[in-house]
C-alpha cells in the first residue's frame, strides 16, 4: 500500500516546546457563540477548538434614583424601565475566548454567519500579526507570544450604524491569549489545599467567609441560586451592611481572603470586600453580571425607615469592589451592573479583561500607589480616572461610544500623577465631534477647582479613526485650579483626528476663571504620519498660541509641541487600487528614533494586495509593515491588483500524490529566510530554485538536513521537489 508524502513548510522556526492549554467553559446555551468558531494548534499539530463565549447588550431594566414618590411603582420600588445603552448598540455582540500558550502557535477563526468578507483586519496592527490564509470566511495566522487581539471580518453584514451616519463592528471577536498560568506570579491553589473551600450553592456562607481561598471550579455558577442568598428588595441599612450574600453579591469575610476562578469557571454574580483589605479576585475564569439588572443594587440610606429605593441620595453599588491592597489577576469581568472593579490604594491589576455595554460600566479606577498592566477594556463609560498616583501599562483599549480612557477627574476629585505607557487604542466607537465625555485625556467633566499635576502619557498607538487624544475643555466653576506639568510623548495617531463618519475634530484645551492648563509638552506627536510642531499645531488643535506659547483666551499657558531624537522618513509608493495609512506628507511618513511605526496596506473594493517591497525586498502579500525601534529611513512599494483580497501563503501541510510504501516528510524552514532555508528530508530528492522569470538559479540533490538558498539574492522564488518524475512547488521568500 502507498502512503502520502507530506511537505511541512513553516513560516519561522519550529518550536518543539510550544504548548497550548484550552479552558473548559460550560456549554450553557446562553454562553456559546453562534458567530465564530476558534481553533488553535501547535505549528503543524492537531487543531483544538476553543470555547467561544458570547457577550451581548441585553435589554436591561435600569433602577434610577432621584424620582418623586409619585413615580415609584406599587411595591414602593423606584424601578423605572429605561435604556442603559444607546439603542443602536442593542443588536451587537462580542465573541471572546480565553486560553494560554507558550512557544509558537497557529490560530484559525471561522466566520459562521452571513457572506464572505472582503478583508480581514487584526488589531492592534502594531502587534504585527499578518494572516497567512484568508478566504473570506476563514482566517489563519501565527502567534509567537500571548496577546489580546481583535479579529474583524470586514463585510457589510458585520457593520452597524453608530447613530450618526458612521459605522462600527457589529459582531466583534476577541482572542484573550495569556501566558501559562504557572507564570502569572501566584501559586495556583488546589481544591484540597488547606484553607481552600470549594464553592457550591449548598456551602454554608459562614464556611465560605472563613476560607483562606474560595475556589470556583470549572462550570456554570449562579450566586443567586445559593441557598442563603437574600432576594428581598427591602433592607434596612443594618441588614444591608451585614448581609453576606444579597442578590447574588458575595461580601468577603476577612482581610486577605482570596477568590480563585479556575479555568473554565463562569460565575454569575458579584463580589465586595465588605470593608476588608488585601483581597484577591484571580485565576482564569469569568465573572459575569448577566443575571443582574443594570443598577440592581443601590445602597440604602438612613431615614424613612432605612428602606431601599426611598431616599433620593442612594448610591449605586459597584460590581466587583475591593479595598486597599486589592489584586485582580487573569480573570475576565463581563456585563457588570455598574462600575466594574474599583479598588483602593496599593492595588495590583494584571491581565484582566473587561467587557461592558452600558452607561456606568466604568473600568478599573484603582486608588493611589497602584499598578495596572496588560489589561483589555471594551466598555461604555470611563476606563480609568487619572486622578491618583498609579500607572497603567501595556494595555489594549477599545473605546465604546461613551467614556474617556484617562478621565482627569470627576468634579473636583483627584491629585494627579497617573502614568500611561505602551497603550494601544483600537476600533474606536467615539462618534461625535462635540461630545464631552470621550477621549484619551479628558478634562471635560472636571470643575475649575480641580488640581491635577504631572500626568504622563507615553507610547500611545491610536489605530484607525480616533477623534480625541485631548478633550480637556473645562467649563464649570471659576477656580482656582489647574492641569499642569503634563507630558505627552511618543504618540502615533494612524489617521487625522476624526470620527468614523470623517468629521475632523480639533483637540480641545481650555480652562475657565482662575483654572489654567499650563506646562503641557507634546513630544513626538505624529498625526497621520506628520510630526506636530509649533508651526503646524493649528491643523490639529483648537489653540492660538502667542510667542510665549500661551493662549490667554483659553487659559492655556506654555503649551509646547516639539520632537526628541532623529526624525526618520518612510517613503511609500503604490499603484492605484488601494491606500496606505498613515498617509504622511506626500507619501513620506515621519517617525521619531526609537518609536515603532506601523503601516497598514488597504486594498479598495474589488482589489487585492499583490506584493509589498520593504527596502527593496519583496515580502510577498502582507497587510501590515512594522518597523520596531525606528533607527533608519525606509521605503515601501505596494502593488495592488484586481480581485478578492484572498490568499494562501501558508503551505503548512501540502498533500502530494501517493508515492511509495513509507511515509516521507520534508521539513522546510524558516520562510521568509535571511541567510538560507533548511530542508530536512528522509530520502534523496532532487530540488531546484526558480526565480520569478522562470530561470533555474539553484539545483541539487538533497539527503538528510541541508541548507539551500545561500547564494540567492533577496526576492521571491519557487522551490521545486522532484521524486519519481512527480513534483511539488512551494513559494519561498529570501529577505
Amino acid at each position: 500500500m502507498k502512503n502520502i508524502l507530506y511537505i511541512i513548510f513553516c513560516l519561522g522556526f519550529i518550536n518543539s516546546y510550544s504548548q497550548i492549554k484550552t479552558y473548559p467553559f460550560p456549554n450553557t446555551p446562553d454562553l456559546q457563540s453562534d458567530k465564530y468558531q476558534i481553533r488553535v494548534r501547535e505549528v503543524s499539530g492537531t487543531w483544538k477548538t476553543l470555547s467561544a463565549i458570547i457577550s451581548n447588550p441585553r435589554d436591561y431594566t435600569v433602577y434610577k434614583h432621584g424620582f418623586p414618590a409619585s413615580e415609584f411603582n406599587s411595591n414602593g420600588h423606584n424601578r423605572v424601565f429605561d435604556d442603559a445603552m444607546p439603542g443602536y448598540q442593542k443588536d451587537r455582540d462580542m465573541t471572546f475566548t480565553m486560553f494560554e500558550f507558550s512557544g509558537k502557535i497557529e490560530v484559525e477563526v471561522t466566520k459562521l454567519f452571513g457572506t464572505a468578507s472582503a478583508r480581514i483586519e487584526i488589531a492592534p496592527k502594531a502587534f504585527h500579526i499578518n494572516p497567512h490564509f484568508f478566504d473570506g470566511k476563514v482566517v489563519r495566522f501565527f502567534m509567537e507570544e500571548p496577546k489580546y487581539v481583535s479579529i474583524d471580518f470586514n463585510s457589510a453584514d458585520n457593520r452597524d450604524d453608530d447613530g450618526r451616519g458612521g459605522s462600527d463592528i457589529k459582531y466583534s471577536c476577541m482572542l484573550f491569549a495569556d501566558k501559562p498560568e504557572n507564570q502569572a506570579g501566584y501559586i495556583i491553589p488546589k481544591p484540597t489545599d488547606a484553607g481552600v473551600i470549594v464553592y457550591s450553592n449548598t456551602t454554608d456562607l459562614a464556611t465560605l467567609r472563613a476560607a483562606t481561598i474560595i475556589y470556583f471550579p470549572a462550570g456554570d455558577h449562579n450566586l443567586k441560586n445559593h441557598k442563603d442568598n437574600i432576594s428581598d428588595w427591602y433592607y434596612t441599612v443594618a441588614q444591608y451592611d451585614n448581609a453576606p450574600l444579597y442578590h447574588g453579591k458575595l461580601n468577603l469575610g476577612k482581610d486577605g481572603q482570596k477568590v480563585y476562578f479556575a479555568p473554565g469557571a463562569y460565575v454569575r454574580g458579584a463580589f465586595n470586600n465588605g470593608g476588608k483589605k488585601n483581597n484577591w479576585l484571580y485565576g482564569r475564569g469569568i465573572i459575569s453580571g448577566r443575571n443582574h439588572l443594570m443598577h440592581e443594587l443601590i445602597r440604602p440610606v438612613d431615614g424613612a425607615n432605612g428602606i431601599l429605593f426611598v431616599k433620593t441620595t442612594q448610591s449605586k453599588e459597584p460590581f466587583c469592589e475591593l479595598g486597599e491592597g486589592a489584586v485582580f489577576n487573569g480573570i475576565a469581568i463581563v456585563e457588570p451592573f455598574h462600575h466594574t472593579c474599583p479598588s483602593g490604594k496599593n492595588s495590583v491589576i494584571n491581565n484582566i479583561k473587561i467587557i461592558g455595554w452600558c452607561y456606568n460600566n466604568d473600568g478599573i479606577r484603582p486608588g493611589s500607589e497602584s499598578t495596572v498592566d496588560g489589561i483589555f477594556i471594551k466598555s461604555c463609560d470611563d476606563y480609568d480616572y487619572s486622578r491618583d498616583n498609579h500607572s497603567v501599562t501595556n494595555s489594549v483599549f477599545w473605546p465604546g461610544v461613551n467614556g474617556a480612557i484617562g478621565q482627569l477627574g470627576w468634579n473636583n476629585l483627584g491629585t494627579g500623577f497617573a502614568k500611561y505607557k505602551n497603550i494601544y487604542i483600537i476600533n474606536s466607537e467615539w462618534n461625535s465631534p462635540t461630545k464631552d465625555n470621550i477621549g484619551i485625556i479628558n478634562g471635560s467633566k472636571s470643575e475649575a477647582s480641580i488640581k491635577l499635576t504631572d500626568n504622563v502619557f507615553e507610547n500611545l498607538y491610536m489605530e484607525g479613526t480616533v477623534n480625541y487624544l485631548v478633550n480637556a475643555d473645562v467649563t464649570e466653576g471659576t477656580g482656582p485650579g489647574y492641569f499642569k506639568n503634563f507630558s505627552i510623548k511618543n504618540v502615533s495617531v494612524e489617521k487625522m483626528f476624526q470620527t468614523s463618519k470623517g468629521e475632523i475634530c480639533k483637540q480641545k484645551m481650555s480652562g475657565v476663571g482662575s483654572m489654567f492648563l499650563q506646562d503641557w509638552t507634546f513630544t513626538n506627536l505624529f498625526v497621520a504620519g506628520v510630526l506636530v510642531t509649533q508651526q503646524n499645531y493649528k491643523d490639529y488643535f483648537d489653540l492660538n498660541l502667542d510667542a510665549q506659547n500661551n493662549d490667554n483666551a483659553k487659559n492655556c499657558k506654555n503649551i509646547v509641541f516639539n520632537s526628541l531624537g532623529t526624525i526618520y522618513t518612510t517613503t511609500v509608493t503604490s499603484n492605484a487600487g488601494g491606500s496606505i495609512s498613515p498617509i504622511g506628507n506626500s507619501g513620506k511618513i515621519q517617525t521619531a528614533m526609537g518609536m515603532d511605526q506601523m503601516i497598514s496596506i488597504n486594498p479598495a473594493a474589488g482589489k487585492k494586495i499583490v506584493s509589498v517591497k520593504v527596502d527593496g525586498v519583496n515580502k510577498g502579500r502582507i497587510q501590515n509593515v512594522l518597523f520596531e525601534n525606528m533607527s533608519a529611513n525606509h521605503t515601501i512599494e505596494v502593488v495592488f491588483g484586481t480581485g478578492n483580497d484572498y490568499f494562501d501563503n501558508s503551505g503548512i501541510v501540502t498533500e502530494l500524490e501517493e508515492i511509495n510504501e513509507s511515509e516521507n516528510k520534508i521539513i522546510a524552514f524558516p520562510n521568509p529566510f535571511i541567510t538560507s532555508i533548511m530542508l530536512n528530508v528522509q530520502e534523496q530528492y532532487e530540488y531546484k530554485m526558480m526565480d520569478v522569470l522562470g530561470n533555474v538559479v539553484e539545483a541539487g540533490i538533497l539527503s538528510g538536513k541541508s541548507n539551500v538558498g545561500q547564494s540567492l539574492l533577496p526576492g521571491v522564488y519557487t522551490l521545486i521537489f522532484t521524486i519519481e518524475e512527480k513534483t511539488q512547488k512551494l513559494r519561498v521568500v529570501k529577505q
